[in-house]
C-alpha cells in the first residue's frame, strides 16, 4: 500500500468532512494527534485530523519549545557571563544594552 497524497489546502472552512468511511479521525492536532495522523497515513489509512486552531497546540506555539528555546538561551548567557567572571555581558549585536548575572 502507498500513502494517500496529502492536500496541499488542509484547512477548510466548512466543518463537514467531505465524506464519511474514514478509517481514522484524530481528534486534536498537537504532538500526538499529528503523529498518529501522520503514522496511520503513512500505513495506508485515511486519516481525518480535527483541530480547532493551529497544528502542533499549545506546547509547539506557546509551551514547551518556546520555553526551552528561552532557557537555553538564558543558560548560554549565564554561562558565557560566568566564565568570563564579569556580571555582565554586553550583546555584541547590541552594544548598548548588557545582561546582568546574579
Amino acid at each position: 500500500m502507498t500513502a494517500p497524497q496529502t492536500s496541499q489546502n488542509w484547512k477548510s472552512d466548512d466543518p463537514t468532512p467531505p465524506r464519511a468511511g474514514w478509517d481514522l479521525v484524530v481528534i486534536g492536532g498537537g504532538t500526538a494527534g499529528l503523529v498518529a495522523a501522520r503514522t496511520a497515513a503513512s500505513l495506508g489509512a485515511t486519516v481525518m485530523l480535527v483541530e480547532r486552531d493551529r497544528p502542533g497546540g499549545d506546547c509547539l506555539w506557546t509551551g514547551c519549545v518556546p520555553s526551552k528555546a528561552l532557557i537555553a538561551a538564558a543558560a548560554q548567557v549565564s554561562g558565557r557571563a560566568t566564565s568570563e567572571g564579569r556580571g555582565s555581558l554586553a550583546l555584541r549585536s547590541c552594544p548598548h544594552m548588557s545582561i546582568s548575572v546574579r
